[in-house]
């Protein structure tokens, strides 16, 4: 208007102008003022809580202010931090807080669970007015939705809480009570190579005399991956290592504090979950997860079982779990065949039950993949099972006892067989304790049949600081060997395919170790073996043997070559032109009762099994010439299930259908000399330019000496077998003395020889003193005739 239009107002309208201006003057100023203003109440605010605040920007609205992009620190390494994109304050009439609401942002945490709630109770409680006791500060009303929440460190090092869509919905009804919901879209945990994910999470709680209460809790889908070989290590300690003896040689030995530890801090974790949960749920309180899916990892392995319910009911005392795995929860409660996992959980350390029950079901309605740990054919394959497992009070002992059936069962494992072994049908029994000190494993009980072959088994496993005894009993109820053949899937023995059987099999045995007195342990086992193969396929009928046949070895780099060998074929030798030294050495290196056992020699298998446990490893084997014969001639060297049941019928039929002289001839026809040196003959004359028929002692024992490690290096630069396997040659010959395989005579020319490489007539020497000491005395010398 100018100054001369207010001259023309009249004095009415120029108070209005007037005060109208005034108005807007004071609104800017209130504008201009605002912003500081708030952020030097947001700082008192804050520094009373230990966190720092910077806010971008400051804007009236209505009945508060609103805040965007508010930056948060707490500590000087800050344990806390984030950026809240809108915050809406609404104030009290005495300008504190009462009402907070945050849209957007994130937060990060680092610290363990126990540092962050410690710090955040430091945060909300303050001391009274006598500087004793601890009070709770006043809170306003909160609303937070669509934060992102980053947890460094949560559950130890490495560890990793992540938040989605976090929501917060918390009000107060009068001074002592709150009412509220917890949410978030997706939360997900990452520690130690097991992960836990989970979406639609929702909780609503209420807060009565300071005691929080959830009336309500729910997620909709929960998947936890578990790595076998970190074993659990979503509850266990960083430090829940089993612990070695002192003075162990590197064997198993378990000593208390290593999975007695993390068994304990197990028990402290659940049964503290137990009784918070005890606290803190309503008595009609619902707790459900109608998604939950489980994944057991074991290196690139994975067994997927879910998505299954799991319902939550608790008691003052124990709070119970019920989980049916594969199911939702409306066809849980209408399927009573499902599997149920039913788990009782003590509020304060006492004895942790689980029971398991259900089916048949399929593995493929439990949620398990094709080819999850070599599954296959899940949709067929059906399981039933019944069983408790319970963890002792003191958490030192797992007791188990429990049946089931896995039948149609198809797999695919190189463990067990080179191609897939389908249609299994496999029951079992079990009961017993395991001391998880690794002191104890004690099976009161144990069963398994596969079609018409039941096992039964009992006794124990001692395992002290210095020692392992162990005893027990096995059984093969008698059976009709053909219905036990046949309950054999066809995958575990593919080359027997059409063999027939008569007769039938039992077997008694008996096992009794202690490691502080080997020598006296005791081996006992009577052994009905009534079974006799009346036909066998073509291919692995001795009739073919009979005239030249083919069969498969390995070349130099492990390539399979076939080749033809046989009587009338070049490098036959028959067992009478092969030097009579050559079974004396085989039967002393390899095969002591050759000419007395039928095909497997009880005493090298007692003695096998008690220089093994002896040293806590494998060290030797108990493979006898006919079982040599066998892998030779049918199998490949795959080393699983198949190859073993194989050999062990095979070894048998080769004892029933050739007598003792034909094993032996074919065995020096077929055995590995060296790389691609099969065969006696070959093997003559590439070591030393011999015929089989003219190989001395000592070439003899070298050649049987080497069979298990054919392709090694046995010579010397010189061409002289090395001194050390000469010493190694003595001792045996010493031994094939003693056993009075070869006279006085023939072992003072042995220990004289020189056996060197591509010499048809190894040179002699005089022995030395101290090896004519060590073979048995100062026995004479006599110089051999001829150079």
């Amino acid at each position: 208007w100018g100054v001369e239009g207010l001259r023309r107002m009249d004095s009415k309208k120029k108070r209005l102008v007037v005060l109208a201006s005034a108005g807007l003057t004071l609104v800017l100023a209130a504008c201009l003022a605002l912003g500081p203003l708030v952020r030097s109440k947001a700082n008192r605010v804050a520094e009373r809580y230990g966190v720092a605040v910077e806010i971008e920007s400051v804007w009236p609205a209505w009945g508060g202010v609103r805040l965007s992009h508010v930056r948060l620190r707490a500590g000087a390494s800050p344990w806390m931090s984030g950026d809240l994109e809108r915050v809406d304050v609404r104030p009290s009439l005495g300008l504190g807080l009462r009402a907070l609401r945050v849209r957007g942002g994130q937060v990060l945490l680092s610290g363990t669970t126990e540092q962050v709630l410690a710090r955040l109770r430091d945060m909300t409680h303050t001391k009274d007015e006598t500087g004793e006791a601890e009070v709770e500060r006043s809170s306003p009303d909160l609303s937070l939705e669509g934060v992102r929440v980053d947890w460094k460190g949560a559950f130890g090092e490495g560890s990793r809480v992540e938040l989605e869509g976090a929501r917060v919905e918390r009000t107060h009804e009068g001074s002592e009570g709150q009412r509220g919901l917890l949410g978030a879209l997706s939360a997900s945990l990452e520690r130690e190579g097991s992960s836990c994910r989970a979406r639609e999470l929702f909780a609503r709680f209420e807060r009565r005399d300071k005691t929080l209460r959830f009336n309500e809790a729910r997620i909709g889908a929960l998947e936890v991956e578990v790595s076998l070989e970190n074993g659990a290590a979503l509850v266990a300690g960083d430090d829940a290592e089993p612990a070695v003896a002192a003075g162990s040689t590197g064997g198993p030995t378990i000593v208390a504090g290593g999975y007695v530890g993390k068994a304990k801090r197990l028990r402290d974790r659940v049964t503290q979950a137990a009784a918070w949960a005890a606290l803190h749920l309503s008595p009609a309180a619902s707790v459900e997860i109608n998604g939950l899916s489980v994944v057991l990892m074991h290196g690139s392995e994975k067994l997927n079982v879910g998505p299954g319910s799991l319902h939550v009911e608790h008691a003052s005392d124990a709070v119970t779990l019920d989980l049916a795995p594969g199911q939702s929860d409306a066809r849980a409660k209408s399927d009573p065949a499902g599997i149920r996992i039913h788990a009782r959980v003590p509020t304060a350390p006492r004895e942790i039950a689980v029971h398991v029950e259900g089916g048949p079901v399929t593995l493929a309605s439990l949620g398990v993949h094709e080819q999850d740990f070599g599954l296959i054919d899940v949709g067929k394959a059906k399981v039933l099972a019944k069983g408790d497992v319970k963890l002792s009070a003191d958490a030192e002992r797992i007791s188990f006892d429990g049946d089931g059936r896995l039948s149609s069962l198809s797999i695919v494992h190189k463990r067990l067989a080179a191609d897939p072994v389908r249609g299994l049908d496999l029951a079992w029994r079990a009961s017993g304790v395991a001391e998880l000190d690794g002191s104890l494993l004690r099976f009161d009980e144990g069963k398994v049949e596969i079609g018409a072959i039941r096992f039964e088994a009992f006794g124990g496993l001692e395992h002290g600081k210095d020692f392992v005894r162990v005893d027990g009993r096995a059984n093969v109820p008698v059976a009709d060997c053909q219905k036990m053949f046949d309950s054999l899937p066809r995958a575990l023995v593919p080359k027997l395919e059409g063999m027939t059987m008569t007769g039938s099999f039992a077997l008694r045995s008996g096992f009794s170790f202690d490691s502080r007195r080997p020598d006296d342990m005791k081996i006992d086992w009577d052994l009905k073996n009534l079974c006799r193969v009346t036909s066998a396929p073509p291919d692995i009928d001795v009739e073919r043997f009979a005239r030249p046949f083919r069969h498969v070895v390995y070349g130099e780099r492990g390539e399979k070559v076939e080749i033809v060998s046989g009587p009338g074929t070049a490098d036959w030798i028959p067992l009478k032109a092969i030097s009579p030294f050559l079974e004396a050495a085989v039967t002393t290196t390899e095969d002591g009762g050759f000419r007395f056992h039928g095909g497997f020699d009880k005493t090298a298998i007692k003695n096998s099994i008690r220089d093994n446990l002896r040293a806590g490893k494998v060290l030797r084997g108990a493979s006898t010439i006919t079982m040599q014969l066998a892998k030779n001639l049918y199998l490949e060297r795959e080393k699983n299930l198949s190859r073993k049941l194989q050999e062990a019928i095979l070894t048998t039929y080769l004892e029933q259908a050739l007598t003792k002289d034909e094993i032996l001839e074919l065995y020096f026809n077929v055995v590995e000399f060296g790389p691609m040196i099969y065969g006696i003959g070959p093997a003559a004359d590439h070591y030393f330019d011999a015929s089989p028929n003219d190989l001395s002692l000592g070439q003899a024992l070298f050649l049987s000496s080497i069979l298990p490690a054919p392709k090694r290096t046995y010579f010397a630069p010189t061409g002289q077998v090395t001194k050390g396997w000469l010493g190694y040659l003595h001792k045996l010959m010493k031994v094939m003395r003693d056993r009075k395989k070869i006279n006085d005579e023939e072992l003072l020319d042995g220990v004289s020889e020189v056996i060197t490489y591509r010499v048809a007539r190894s040179p002699r020497v005089r022995p030395s003193g101290d090896i004519r000491r060590e073979l048995g005395g100062d026995v004479p010398w006599i110089a051999p005739d001829g150079p």
